[in-house]
């Protein structure tokens, strides 16, 4: 980075940073959404979680390459939800 900056150990770099407004809006995977609508308990705990554990939750989703994939993380994160102990994944906080 320093060499395609010009510049080396030591040296003074000006950077310039702008402010983006686009909101970084994560889709909500469809099994998650009918899950959800299915539990009302763990809608409720789901909407009670910061965003940024829900945006978490959802990119993990995203990120899923087989619909298999994506409701085995579904049933883990609705136990979790629940209050149930889940091994292996812990987006939700114990309280």
């Amino acid at each position: 980075m320093r060499r395609g900056a010009g510049i080396d150990v030591g040296d003074l770099a000006r950077v310039k940073i702008e402010f983006d407004p686009e909101p970084r809006i994560v889709p909500i995977h469809p099994i998650l959404s009918r899950a959800l609508a299915d539990n009302r308990k763990a809608k409720t705990a789901f909407k009670k979680l910061p965003p940024f554990r829900q945006k978490e939750i959802l990119r993990y989703l995203g990120f899923l390459k087989t619909e298999g994939s994506a409701k085995r993380i579904v049933e883990k994160v609705m136990r979790q939800l629940i209050g149930k102990k889940t091994k292996g994944l812990n987006f939700v906080a114990r309280r």
